[in-house]
């Protein structure tokens, strides 16, 4: 029997014989895939208080709501360097998967006539949660356009809840259509440092939830009664979080047939999640402001005029840069420059009482292409969902300003401007300039 034996690139022998082919040994198959994962906290310190609704009335209650929710990115991998210098290849559409929930806290405040008078809490919220869940696809890193989830609460009626104080009733909560978080993954970076695969990028992440809210009272000689309190907006303000995922010690193999090469690198020039640049100046007398920046979300820092504080504003999405701060006895003013704000716009700020709403307290924000004329400004509008919340106001020098505000400002003569302007403020002050 004739024979003839050689061996094929990858180092398995052939033996041809006069009968035919034999295989000695094989080809080891290439790597799994790695997978790039990393998980991000979508509601790190989340809460919201809707203050009673209606602002009047016989019946009025409110919901305070807090979250824990967690986006995870897993992006399977293979490094190669068959075109070259080693870079990462896509083995196929990555997941982003979106999970988490709800709890709730409330208040009722009852005064009908033939029940007793209630104003407290409702012990049964607590044992009412509200799941959150969804996932998609990852196609080529996100790249070249955003990955998108929308994690969405079921809708429907949540189990009645008996009304607390010995009141004879229920509250009828349900969860109205169109309550989601929702999730927007862009890659900005895709490479191989060393032996080690990275990615970064960044996710937007926005919402609301919408309850829509009823209390019945079984009220002596009448009957059940209805008392709608109507649908609860709870806001998510947009947030942009930090991406970041690496693995060590991957083995490079042949890229997937078809993928390309994933780019740009990451640079390594800059840190990967945090940067400092400077905040402006600060009030009469005072040195300027410093900004530590995370992702594209950021809060300053500073002294001046005889305060310190740490301030963030975003004008419609965008980032804007405070130069400076004034807290006086019951107004504090918030200075910054950037798009849609000029110059120098601000935000003046009632401190009248603590809690939510403006049914007391209003918040303005004069742009600074008009700032001086009154009628040129937008304003918050009244009630007690407006998306303000003030958590202390000072009443003497050294005490704190301290509260947020997200939700939408009406313009005061819409023919000049646009009508509403979506604003995110957050502040904490200290130091009164004067009296």
């Amino acid at each position: 029997m004739s024979s003839l034996s050689f061996r094929t690139a990858c180092g398995s022998a052939i033996l041809l014989t006069s009968l035919g082919v034999l295989v000695g040994g094989g080809c080891s198959d290439d790597p799994e895939p790695a997978v790039l994962e990393t998980s991000v906290e979508l509601l790190d310190a989340f809460s919201f208080d809707t203050g009673l609704v209606p602002s009047s009335g016989p019946v009025q209650l409110s919901i305070a709501l807090s979250g824990s929710a967690t986006a995870t990115v897993r992006l399977p991998t293979v490094v190669s360097d068959a075109d070259g210098d080693p870079a990462l290849y896509p083995a196929g559409p990555g997941t982003l998967e979106v999970s988490g929930g709800f709890g709730m806290d409330g208040r009722l405040k009852v005064d009908v006539s033939g029940i007793d008078k209630y104003d407290g809490d409702i012990p049964g919220l607590a044992d009412i949660s509200l799941p959150i869940s969804g996932n998609g696809s990852i196609d080529a890193y996100a790249l070249d356009g955003a990955a998108t989830v929308t994690a969405a609460i079921a809708p429907g009626e949540l189990p009645a809840i008996p009304l607390p104080g010995g009141i004879p009733g229920k509250l009828q909560l349900s969860v109205a259509d169109g309550s989601a978080i929702d999730v927007a993954l862009t890659g900005s970076c895709a490479g191989v440092r060393d032996s080690t695969a990275e990615y970064r990028g960044a996710i937007v992440r926005g919402g609301e939830l919408l309850i829509d809210a009823k209390v019945v009272i079984e009220i002596p000689v009448v009957g059940d009664k209805d008392f709608e309190v109507g649908t609860l907006t709870i806001p998510l303000p947009e947030e942009t979080l930090d991406v970041e995922a690496t693995k060590d010690g991957v083995e490079p193999s042949d890229p997937p047939e078809g993928a390309s090469a994933a780019g740009p690198s990451c640079k390594h020039d800059d840190p990967v999640t945090t940067s400092t640049s400077s905040g402006g100046e600060g009030g009469a007398g005072g040195a300027g402001g410093s900004t530590t920046a995370t992702g594209t979300t950021s809060v300053t820092t500073g002294t001046g005029g005889g305060t310190s504080f740490e301030a963030e504003v975003r004008i419609n999405g965008v980032e804007m840069t405070v130069t400076s701060v004034d807290l006086w006895p019951e107004d504090l003013f918030i200075r910054f420059h950037g798009p849609g704000a000029g110059e120098e716009g601000d935000l003046s700020i009632d401190l009248l009482v603590t809690g939510t709403g403006c049914a007391t307290n209003k918040l303005w924000f004069r742009p600074s292409a008009s700032w001086s004329e009154y009628v040129d400004q937008y304003i918050t509008q009244d009630g007690p969902d407006c998306g303000l919340s003030m958590t202390s106001i000072p009443t003497q020098p050294g005490e704190t300003a301290e509260g947020s505000f997200g939700g939408s400002l009406d313009s005061l003569q819409a023919n000049t401007l646009p009508e509403t302007v979506n604003v995110f403020a957050t502040w904490k002050v200290t130091g009164i300039n004067g009296p």
